[in-house]
């Protein structure tokens, strides 16, 4: 074998082990590292382990849990005649949802919630959304994962349609 010869086999086999690098990292960002926080998940709801805040995008689940506890306020003192259901509500809002903080506060509420699906139902199921998303099905209620970069996270727990 010639020399040029030799250089076009060692960049071939170069080109090879990197689209193989690239390969393999591609499926462990979008089939190895959500099944592990699904199985992660299972496991915290099971209080086999516990979360921590590399699981869940804290900000996303507070927004989303501080609608939730607004609506049922609003909707629990809309009973009360005399009351202005809105202004009281949004009064009573920052104490309801202070536990949605911090992460030492937090956590024990996400174990909360993780563990009543838990109970109700613990055969979970995940499907594959789009290569950003997965949802897992828990219960009544579906657990969103999404990607932000090289990290999936829990992001959203809602009534599944």
């Amino acid at each position: 074998m010639d020399k040029k010869a030799k250089q076009i086999t060692a960049a071939t086999v170069v080109i090879i082990l990197l689209v193989a690098v690239y390969s393999f990292q591609v499926y462990q960002s979008q089939h190895t590292k959500p099944q592990r926080l699904f199985e992660r998940l299972m496991r915290v709801a099971s209080e086999a382990e516990q979360i921590s805040p590399v699981d869940y995008n804290r900000e996303r689940l507070a927004e989303q849990e501080t609608t939730r506890v607004l609506n049922q306020l609003q909707q629990d003192l809309s009973a009360v005649k005399g009351l202005e259901s809105q202004i009281s509500a949004q009064y009573l809002l920052s104490e309801a949802t202070a536990f949605l903080a911090t992460d030492e506060s937090f956590q024990p509420w996400l174990t909360g919630v993780l563990s009543q699906l838990w109970q109700k139902d613990s055969n979970w199921q995940m499907e594959i959304i789009s290569k950003t998303e997965r949802k897992i099905i828990a219960a009544d209620k579906c657990l969103t994962l999404t990607r932000g970069g090289s990290r999936w996270q829990l992001s959203s727990i809602s009534l599944c349609e």
